[in-house]
Parts: C-alpha cells; sequence; structure tokens
C-alpha cells in the first residue's frame, strides 16, 4: 500500500545472485501461482525465468492446482509453511501418520514410500523447495527431511526485492533462516533490530519521503523492523517480527 518502487538493476542484480547460488540453469522447471504483484512471485515467477531461461509453468486455479503441480513436475518450488502443511495433511487422510512414519524408518522399503509420498505431493523432481512468511514448525521440517526433501528457509521484503538471507543446501538449521547472500551485509543494531545493504534495496515509497527516510538509514542500510541474531556461522534467527516480511 505504500507504493514501492524498485529498479531494473535491482530486480538484475538479485536475480542473477539467486540463479549463482542454487545454480538455475534452462533444465529448472518453476511452477507459478501466485500473483504477480507479490513481490515473491515477481522475482520467482519473472525474473528468475527471463534471467535464466528456465521453464515457466501456470497453476490454473486453486481447485487444479495439484494436478498442475503433477503436470509441471517443478524442480524448483516455493510455498509457505502452510502449504506445506496441507501436503502433509493431505498424506494422512490416507494413510495414518504412525504407518506413514513406520515404513520410513524401514530400510530399503523406505526408498520406495519415499518415491510414492513425493510423487503423490507433487514435488518429486524438486531439487530445491523453499519456504518463506513464517517460521516452519520443526517437526514438519524434519518430516519432510525423512522423505529426502530439505525444504530452505529464506527471508527477505520488498523493500529489498526478497533479497536478504537464505538457507543454503547441507547447512540448514532449524529456527534460522539462513545467511546472508555474499553480497548483502546485515548487522543487528543496538535495539535489536535486522538491518541489511543489500544490492536489493528500493529506490524508495512513491511520492513518500518520509517514509523512505525512516526505512532507509543514512548509510544505505534497510531497516525490517524486525529482530534477530546470528550464530557463529552467520545464520539468521528471527526473534520478533515486525513489518510483513516474505
Amino acid at each position: 500500500p505504500k507504493g514501492f518502487m524498485t529498479s531494473f538493476r535491482a530486480m538484475t542484480d538479485t536475480t542473477a545472485g539467486f540463479c549463482g547460488v542454487l545454480n538455475v540453469t534452462p533444465n529448472d522447471r518453476y511452477l507459478s501461482y501466485l500473483p504477480i504483484a507479490h513481490g515473491m512471485e515477481r522475482w520467482m515467477g519473472m525474473c528468475v525465468p527471463l534471467y535464466s531461461g528456465c521453464q515457466l509453468w501456470y497453476a490454473e486455479a486453486l481447485p487444479t492446482f495439484v494436478a498442475d503441480l503433477n503436470r509441471c513436475e517443478p524442480t524448483l518450488f516455493v510455498s509457505v509453511p502452510r502449504l506445506w502443511t496441507k501436503f502433509q495433511a493431505g498424506i494422512f487422510t490416507k494413510l495414518p501418520e504412525k504407518k506413514v512414519n513406520n515404513l520410513l524408518s524401514i530400510p530399503l522399503i523406505n526408498i520406495l514410500v519415499k518415491k510414492k509420498l513425493l510423487k503423490a505431493l507433487g514435488p518429486s523432481k524438486c531439487r530445491l523447495a523453499g519456504s518463506g512468511s513464517a517460521p516452519l514448525p520443526a517437526d514438519l521440517l524434519m518430516w519432510y527431511r525423512k522423505l529426502g526433501l530439505e525444504l530452505l528457509e529464506g527471508y527477505g521484503m520488498t523493500e529489498n526485492f526478497n533479497y536478504s538471507h537464505m538457507s543454503k543446501p547441507g547447512q540448514t538449521r532449524v529456527g534460522y533462516v539462513g545467511s546472508a547472500y555474499d553480497d548483502v551485509t546485515c548487522r543487528i543494531a543496538s535495539d535489536g533490530e535486522i538491518q541489511v545493504l543489500t544490492p536489493g534495496k528500493m529506490m524508495g515509497y512513491y511520492k513518500n519521503p518520509e517514509a523512505t527516510a525512516e526505512t532507509i538509514t543514512e548509510d544505505g542500510y534497510v531497516r525490517t523492523g524486525d529482530k534477530g541474531s546470528v550464530d557463529e556461522q552467520g545464520r539468521l534467527k528471527i526473534t520478533e517480527i515486525g513489518r510483513a516480511h516474505v
């Protein structure tokens, strides 16, 4: 509602950074289902395909979502914790949770079970699965790991074009949203606020210099409004949520 403005350079540099870290190629497939007005979808559903040449598929409607997901067989898939929870609940309506967990604990059999469950969920070909907008419950994160799907959490805002922090494969930590991209600097202010210096920094709010001055510090950092801490490996933990983020 504040009318965020960004530059083509910010869109390009952040997309190049994302595609470089995750090695996005024309062989990848992405299913778009959020409105393009959403900051994250503008990035993932427009900028990433244009930059990398990866295949872009669209979901037709909410009732056809699962069918669209299976039709696309995405290699890149980003969602929110609520949807990852619904995927899991869909499995448990067909097979009791206890039975699923027992099957996953049996050597050799669990390989077949994992393949069938991922096929039923949709992202059976997914090599990178992401989650954002809210923390993932630890038990949900571990359940997907049992299936062989490592959910990578990320953190960003429309004001920095989503380009702030991301968990990297093999380096995830429950409760943390990952480390800053290589060309992003993160600092924790004296009051605990997370502030980031990033190529994705907005130009400002449309015709609202007062709000812009409140969000961008004099030395160019984006004030997130959230509070957090950083562990010994540079991974960020959000301890208090302020303004909305993705």
